[in-house]
């Protein structure tokens, strides 16, 4: 499974960071075809597969409410915090048993769903986006957004007509096209959840993107030497690295991500074979090498995009992985990964050197930022002139995707320039959600952060897991921080991997967990507690 989704992602951003119609759709189809496969392995299983998740799911309906939904409970009751514990049922015979780690899952028809606290709010901004497409009496849609009843109302009289019913969302095709590709996100993110718990199967992910990020590096490098943009009718007066997106901004979001997976999959490497970890099909001396030479194509790549975003959250996410990977990290020979890594970073710079550095400082000069600046104004009147949206469809949003019919409405400049998206995602949710979605947002940044939190915790005995995590910690804070000036993420191609990426951040299990187990009857009602740790 984690080949067949990187083949996915890497489809998806062949076809200009999934912009293609065609790309979107192999997304859609792709993420479709994984959930049936999925699904097909589950109902075909071995008759002991099935057996297990009878027991398990058995044995899942007799425990009391406050186990099997701690937080559900702690919400009705206020009640502690169940413990995290291990449940073992004797099965049929001497030596079979069910386990059920009631902290750390939830179980559905037997089969155990790791809890991360991103279900609940994932599934409510899925109805809010839907219930924007059922239409509203006329008197309905007046009193929950008068604005939207205001834009239709205006709309139908140029017709001739009058109002009766209609949705919240002023653009209802183009939000109903929107989530289709939001269910293929959620689709790639539920099927990374289901593998990414394993410990070797988030090592494979992180090698497989690595490998990746090399290649779509090394396509960067290659636009820069060879100015491959003037193939495509761009005109090569400052060359900038796009790979397959064509624009350089979404491209270094891209590349950010698959560096710090690529950083945290290397000193993970490093980490086990320190500690003695199982061999690998080369040396391992080869094998970090030409991983090594992996990281500093993907860092390449995203120093020649010359974007001031993507390189400026990308050292902020820099810091966050090296703060990550200090932590719990009192292992002697750490200082060797950390020479070494800087050693990478050096020669990474020093090509950037050799190529030419007046380029990239151009960016940074205070007579090119003055004239940028001024092309700036545009991206910032967006975010002025988009202030009073918000305002507006505070209540239920103007609808998914559809910023760029209200952007025009509250423009205050002229020119030609047409600004589909207001460079800012969290501002546009703000306006296509209104403030409820605003909130299911905060509320999964919130279960985020305390999922991750939970996994590094849970990780402190595996010092290669740990590292592994925070490269994946670090891509998704990046990407997270560089929405506040673009819009990376509503490309598809970005957005699917931010899902797996995220999906490895707060599921990632360690390889041997110690916890307190207790036993109680395989038929009876009386369950005992033990704390674990």
């Amino acid at each position: 499974m984690t080949l067949v989704l990187t083949l996915l992602l890497v489809i998806v951003t062949l076809g200009r960071g999934g912009y293609a119609p065609w790309a979107t759709l192999s997304l859609e189809l792709g993420a479709t075809f994984c959930v049936l496969t999925l699904t097909l392995r589950t109902l075909l299983a071995s008759k002991e597969e099935a057996s297990t998740r009878v027991l398990r799911h058995r044995a899942w309906k007799r425990l009391p409410f406050h186990m099997r939904h701690p937080g559900l409970a702690r919400w009705l009751t206020r009640r502690a915090k169940a413990p995290d514990i291990e449940i073992v049922i004797p099965g049929e015979g001497e030596s079979e048993a069910i386990e059920l780690n009631v902290g750390r899952f939830v179980y559905f028809h037997g089969i155990p769903l790791k809890r991360t606290g991103l279900g609940m709010p994932l599934v409510l901004i899925t109805v809010w986006i839907l219930l924007g497409l059922i239409p509203l009496d006329g008197d309905v849609l007046a009193s929950v957004s008068p604005e939207a009843h205001r834009w239709w109302s205006g709309s139908l009289e140029l017709a001739g007509e009058s109002l009766t019913s209609a949705p919240w969302s002023l653009a209802p095709f183009v939000t109903f096209r929107a989530i289709w590709l939001w269910f293929a996100v959620l689709a790639v993110f539920v099927l990374a959840l289901r593998f990414a718990r394993d410990a070797e199967a988030s090592v494979r992910l992180g090698f497989l993107l690595l490998v990746v990020g090399a290649l779509s590096g090394a396509l960067g490098v290659a636009q820069w030497l060879l100015e491959f943009q003037s193939l495509f009718g761009r005109e090569p007066e400052a060359l900038r690295a796009t790979g397959t997106f064509g624009n350089p901004n979404h491209y270094a979001a891209y590349q950010s991500m698959l560096l710090f997976v690529g950083l945290g999959w290397l000193s993970s490497y490093r980490e086990r074979k320190k500690s003695g970890g199982r061999g690998e099909p080369w040396d391992h001396h080869a094998l970090a090498f030409i991983a090594g030479i992996g990281v500093f194509l993907c860092g390449l790549g995203l120093i020649m995009s010359l974007s001031r975003s993507g390189l400026a959250f990308g050292l902020v996410g820099c810091a966050i992985w090296i703060g990550l990977t200090s932590m719990r990290t009192e292992r002697r020979g750490s200082g060797t990964s950390r020479r070494a890594l800087f050693a990478l970073a050096l020669a990474i710079l020093g090509i950037v050197v050799w190529i030419g550095i007046e380029p990239l400082l151009g960016r940074f000069q205070l007579e090119t930022l003055g004239q940028d600046w001024l092309k700036e104004q545009g991206r910032i009147a967006v975010w002025r002139d988009s202030l009073p949206a918000v305002g507006d469809f505070w209540l239920t949003g103007s609808g998914l995707s559809s910023f760029r019919y209200v952007g025009a409405a509250y423009r205050s400049f002229g020119g030609q320039i047409f600004y589909s998206w207001a460079h800012n995602d969290y501002l546009q949710l703000a306006i296509e959600l209104g403030l409820p979605g605003l909130l299911l947002l905060l509320w999964i940044g919130a279960a985020v952060v305390s999922s991750t939190r939970r996994v590094r915790a849970d990780l402190v005995h595996d010092t290669d897991l740990l590292h592994l995590h925070a490269g994946y910690v670090a891509a998704v804070s990046t990407v997270a921080l560089h929405s506040f000036t673009d819009f990376s993420l509503h490309l598809p191609a970005n957005f699917a991997l931010f899902a797996v990426v995220l999906a490895a951040a707060v599921s990632l299990e360690p390889r041997s967990e110690k916890r307190t187990s207790s036993r109680i009857p395989r038929r009876s009602h009386r369950t005992s507690m033990v704390r674990g740790g």
